[in-house]
């Protein structure tokens, strides 16, 4: 799985500011952590929480 924003981005070729709004989303949901965040470019590296990787666990076989 990627790991940022960015790439996140770049792969669905979505906008990258849909990708952080979605990024903020799960992270209130506690489904991903920020792990760190560029400030000048917003890239935001995510990983999953224990309870992401119980929920994507299904899909990602």
């Amino acid at each position: 799985m990627n790991s940022d924003s960015r790439s996140f981005s770049r792969i669905l070729c979505f906008a990258h500011a849909l990708v952080l709004r979605e990024a903020t989303d799960l992270a209130a949901r506690a489904l991903v952590t920020v792990r760190d965040r560029n400030e000048r470019t917003q890239r935001t590296s995510l990983a999953l929480t224990e309870h992401g990787r119980r929920l994507f666990a299904p899909v990602s076989h």
